[in-house]
């Protein structure tokens, strides 16, 4: 529903929204007159017209594939380097499979293209024309086992309606001629689909267990979305099990765990993978900035990429709490309108059909395997892909009120549940992930036009109507956000803020004689960012920061007010700085060329000397650049802690 309504928020303008809105109905009519002809004629027509419609999406997608071309921008440009320029040397490779916006290593670009686009490069090498009949051919092999597999487990009418409704997802279509992952990481999530519904049935329990964590680790190497699954099938076993059977599905959840955990250290140790990029969840989150639903990229890259490398083992996870709790203290009012700005881009449809029609801009990731992009673009056509995606989702919501407890319907909503969470939730958002979730968005769809044919493989389980469910959970949800925001508020209240407590101290001198913090400083704050602005012809000035009585320690940040790339240039920070407490002079000293640099001190306060009263921390800035080079001094998460560092 959620998703329904911020599609319908991302038209581009009135005039298409109101041509989509005379013609969906009438292709509803249209589709509902073919499906009634074909339920006269029965299931053998119904199968029939399924493989025809088959038959037909593959057709179209190898001729798309072959007729036109698009370039590789930004990560698929990656992608396609990667799969197809090979190494024997297999650390070097992993080492140049990386983004040129990132200083640290990441392991997560090498891995999509080590199941992805290196097999294709291994036997074919660089040869774009055949790896889109590579991608066609991935196209084609999860429609046939979306088809077939629904037409055993829940008859040819709801595999027909699934495989039209996937066909043309808008994100679908458009990503043949891409080096993404997505194009095999769909093949992962259609078998995960149908082969989570078997788990509870008592037969080929090996064949369903690992069947299972292997497909979870497979789809966390092509796109990182194996702990989803995992999380779908624990929520899935949850809502199935009987009283009868608690122990042995608990036991099968236990053993696709174990077994999924066990691929992945088995891999790194294989491959002697490095560690650095695979970012936990707790890093994930912390990414968050509910004041910016269209996030930052260069801030996140810098937080991901810049900020977090400094921190010591031992300070890692309390500083990334710490911001985590001062997010959502501060912004969980704000939460269901950042949820909305998000699906608003998530669901518009035209992530892949943007990156395969246009030009390459400025991005040193992006590759120039053709001359020239022939996929076909139209103006009508935003309206016709968000007009697409309306429907689909239409449908969805509707089998979810339409159809309850249906096993394969479940495992659908779980998953796309646990896919909003992430991409949703905390991650960032780009229109064209919502691509994952078109096989379960396909499901849906099916299932609420035929939700009698739930009951062929579950008898005694597809039951008329789930409104009243539907509404309480809407009510739930809003209780919920009522009472988060309140306790948020109240949390907001405790967690201490320093940085916006922050002021200028009084004029002082420099040993030559130099007057200094003689103009008024400009001081842009908020809970985690403080910009400390000089006028243009001040040299030196000094500000304060207090600390809450009870701390002991604290951490903090000081960086650059721009966040280069690798591929920028890096000038010299021109800002000289000393940090003090009650005339203590704790660090002296410069960026330098630096981006970001990390503190942590204890407070006098620890000590017997220290006098009573609270801290205070001094910071005295020189700056040595011209005056054009003026920027804003700039502290980042300012920490206290009641623990004295050792």
């Amino acid at each position: 529903m959620f998703g329904l309504w911020s599609a319908l928020h991302a038209f581009p303008d009135t005039p298409h929204a109101l041509t989509v809105a005379i013609l969906m109905p009438l292709a509803l009519c249209g589709l509902y007159f073919a499906a009634g002809r074909l339920n006269r004629a029965g299931d053998k027509a119904w199968q029939q017209a399924g493989t025809v419609l088959l038959g037909a999406f593959v057709v179209v997608t190898f001729v798309w594939a072959i007729a036109f071309d698009s370039s590789q921008a930004s990560d698929f440009g990656i992608y396609y380097r990667c799969g197809t320029h090979l190494q024997s040397d297999l650390a070097a490779w992993m080492s140049s499979c990386r983004s040129h916006f990132f200083y640290q290593p990441d392991n997560t670009y090498w891995t999509r293209s080590l199941v992805y686009s290196a097999p294709f490069g291994v036997l074919l090498g660089d040869h774009y024309p055949l790896f889109k009949i590579y991608n066609a051919s991935l196209h084609g092999l999860t429609m046939a086992l979306m088809f077939f597999g629904l037409a055993r487990l829940k008859g040819p009418r709801v595999a027909t309606i699934a495989l039209l409704v996937f066909g043309v997802y808008p994100e679908w279509f458009y990503s043949v001629t891409l080096a993404t992952p997505d194009n095999l990481a769909l093949l992962f999530v259609v078998s995960f689909l149908l082969l989570l519904p078997g788990l509870g049935s008592g037969q080929r329990v090996v064949l369903h267990v690992a069947g299972l964590a292997v497909l979870a680790f497979l789809a966390n190497l092509a796109r990182t979305i194996g702990p989803v699954m995992i999380i779908t099938a624990a929520l899935w076993a949850l809502t199935f099990m009987t009283r009868g059977q608690w122990k042995r599905m608990l036991g099968q959840l236990a053993a696709i765990v174990v077994l999924y955990w066990l691929a992945n250290v088995i891999f790194v140790q294989v491959i002697r993978a490095p560690s650095q990029g695979q970012f936990d969840l707790l890093t994930r989150v912390s990414t968050i900035d509910i004041s910016q639903p269209g996030q930052d990229f260069r801030l996140v890259f810098a937080w991901l990429d810049q900020f977090l490398p400094l921190l010591s083992a031992s300070d890692r996870a309390s500083v990334i709490t710490h911001k985590i709790l001062l997010e959502f203290s501060h912004g969980f009012a704000d939460y269901p309108g950042y949820l909305f700005a998000k699906a608003s881009i998530l669901f518009n449809g035209m992530g892949y059909f943007w990156f395969s029609s246009n030009p390459l801009d400025l991005n040193p990731d992006s590759s120039s395997v053709v001359k020239t992009i022939t996929v076909p673009v139209g103006a009508a056509m935003p309206a016709v892909l968000i007009a697409s995606m309306i429907l689909q989702l239409g449908l969805a919501a509707f089998g979810m009120v339409r159809a309850r407890r249906d096993q394969l319907l479940c495992a659908s909503i779980f998953f796309m549940s646990m896919f909003y969470v992430v991409a949703l939730g905390f991650g960032d958002t780009q229109s064209r992930y919502s691509l994952l979730i078109a096989p379960a968005i396909a499901i849906a769809c099916a299932i609420a036009l035929f939700p009698a044919d739930t009951g062929r493989a579950e008898p005694g389980t597809a039951r008329p109507s789930n409104i009243p469910w539907a509404g309480a959970g809407v009510l739930a949800l809003a209780v919920f956000y009522a009472v988060g925001s309140v306790l948020a508020a109240k949390l907001a209240l405790r967690i201490p803020v320093p940085l916006t407590q922050a002021r200028q101290d009084a004029p002082y001198q420099l040993a030559d004689g130099t007057p200094c913090n003689t103009d008024p400083l400009v001081f842009d704050s908020s809970y985690k960012r403080l910009k400390v602005v000089a006028p243009a012809r001040s040299t030196c000035f000094r500000f304060s920061v207090p600390l809450p009585a009870q701390a002991t320690s604290y951490t903090f940040f000081v960086s650059r007010d721009q966040f280069p790339f690798p591929f920028e240039e890096r000038t010299p920070s021109p800002y000289h700085y000393r940090v003090e407490q009650q005339g203590v002079v704790l660090y002296d000293g410069e960026l330098g060329k630096d981006i970001v640099r990390w503190h942590k001190f204890n407070t006098l306060q620890g000590k017997e000397t220290a006098p009573a009263g609270p801290a205070r921390i001094t910071f005295s800035v020189s700056r040595t650049g011209p005056e054009n080079a003026a920027e804003p001094f700039e502290l980042w998460l300012l920490t206290p802690a009641s623990k004295a560092l050792n």
